[in-house]
């Protein structure tokens, strides 16, 4: 029943675009290089479909061995297998690389003959740091060199080449065809594409002593992959539905900007096909982001997004508190830092104390346990007896006098005034607002790991009550 509350009383909806809103099933439609682009049709991991240029339609020459080496290449690059067995072959591993196999197999590019001629001998994994992945592969039509394969974000890719593959020949890569390759990337991605680049070296085999990302230079660029991810049947009435009940759609996704605004608008969720990226939201003052929030959420919302101008409601580390421009000193003179003492939440208490440390705020560290007879559930084995229940809020408060003094040591250690504040009391919700009003404070921070004690703060009704009831700025870390 908590649960149907809490969807009943929903406003906004954020969800995951990639196998939420999507498919999660990756399909290549198009591939760029320098001499033209290539369209593909099929469904879904099926490696059967149309292979056509998109000029005049034949696929030869220049365009077609551009192509082919694209394929295989994105096709080495990969960590992920297709089985093809039956109509519909299974797959294992990433979609994005799963689809890569699939549009080689579509090109006639047989795995077995690519086994066969590369023998892989090592990887540049991929992170997301980094945005792009090598492997390295022993070549048995030049025994005495390595080939390297590599794909990635195409703006990185493109930074490591200097060369281009044109045709079978190589040419330097100028300042107007980077420019070029660019400006294709842009226009896939405005197709609702995901895009990679993708590119090769050839090592001497002496040279690669060491496998790392220091051979990931002066590479031979091959061209742009356009994939895309489908959306799921269903999804756009889905979303007409939510959006005539009046609950607000906010898609949230890795894909690049022009992507992700582009399906949001074929879906319906965003008219204006605008998307921010965290690099636009971090880069905003805190007006500038307050004046987001009015412009993007109903005006039924902003009552308590926005009541003292911008409450400060982030839920990743990467926030507020590791980006000091967003806040200045003095502006949260008295910070309240709830908290139940799980080791998620003590790094929500690390947050907490270093956005006070940043700001030159004191702090009064809460810690809520809500009474025997407000948790009991019976037939679950709680105490049921007067001494038992004595026994067990006893041992409550040693806990939260544990708690709260592990607390201020850590708040001492990082040069941080603290007092603590021990509260028995039902509802956490309305003990933490109390609080804070009785003592006067400028923000209040909640940690909490989101599965026990103040959880209630994060995953429901009590959220909203917190932000409904109190016009005191609210940050949420855990």
């Amino acid at each position: 029943m908590a649960a149907v509350e809490t969807l009943g009383s929903a406003d906004v909806i954020a969800c995951d675009k990639t196998g939420t809103l999507t498919r999660n099933e990756m399909m290549v439609r198009q591939v760029v290089t320098a001499s033209g682009s290539v369209s593909l049709d099929g469904s879904g991991y099926i490696p059967t479909g149309e292979t056509r240029s998109d000029i005049d339609g034949r696929l030869e020459g220049q365009l077609r061995a551009e192509f082919l080496r694209t394929l295989i290449a994105s096709d080495r690059a990969s960590n992920a297998v297709l089985l093809e067995q039956g109509a519909r072959p299974a797959a294992r591993g990433d979609p994005t690389e799963v689809a890569l196999l699939v549009a080689a197999r579509k090109a006639g590019v047989e795995a077995g003959k690519l086994d066969a001629r590369f023998e892989r001998a090592g990887e540049v994994p991929f992170s997301s740091e980094r945005k792009l992945m090598s492997t390295v592969h022993a070549d048995r039509e030049r025994q005495d060199a390595l080939r390297v394969f590599t794909k990635g974000a195409p703006e990185v890719v493109l930074e490591r080449c200097a060369y281009e593959l044109v045709g079978e020949g190589v040419r330097p890569l100028t300042a107007e065809r980077r420019a070029g390759i660019l400006s294709a990337n842009e226009r896939l991605t405005h197709e609702a594409l995901r895009t990679l680049g993708v590119a090769f070296r050839t090592l001497a085999k002496a040279a690669a002593q060491r496998i790392d990302h220091a051979i990931e230079q002066e590479m031979v660029f091959l061209g742009l992959v356009g994939m895309i991810d489908p959306p799921r049947d269903g999804v756009r009435e889905s979303v007409a539905r939510a959006l005539a009940a009046g609950i607000r759609i906010i898609t949230i996704t890795g894909d690049h900007p022009s992507t992700a605004a582009v399906i949001a608008g074929e879906l319906g969720i965003a008219h204006e096909k605008r998307a921010l990226s965290g690099a636009d939201i971090e880069a905003r003052t805190d007006q500038e982001l307050a004046q987001t929030v009015r412009n993007r959420v109903p005006a039924r919302l902003r009552r308590w997004l926005v009541p003292n101008g911008w409450i400060k409601i982030r839920w990743a580390e990467r926030s507020a508190i590791h980006r000091p421009q967003h806040g200045r000193a003095g502006m949260y003179p008295h910070i309240l830092i709830a908290t139940d003492g799980s080791e998620l939440a003590y790094k929500g208490l690390e947050q907490g104390l270093a956005l006070a440390s940043a700001l030159g705020s004191r702090v009064t560290i809460i810690h809520v346990t809500e009474p025997y007879p407000a948790m009991a559930l019976p037939g679950f084995g709680w105490p049921s007896t007067p001494d038992e229940i004595e026994s067990y809020m006893q041992r409550s408060e040693k806990y939260g006098a544990y708690i709260l003094s592990s607390a201020k040591a850590k708040a001492e250690q990082m040069g941080v005034a603290a007092e603590t504040v021990y509260v028995d009391q039902a509802g956490p919700a309305e003990a933490i607002i109390e609080t804070a009003e009785d003592l006067l404070c400028d923000a209040i921070v909640m940690a909490s790991n989101g599965r026990r004690g103040l959880s209630k703060l994060l995953l429901g009704s009590q959220t909203l009550e917190v932000l409904t009831k109190t016009k005191i700025p609210v940050l949420v870390v855990r």
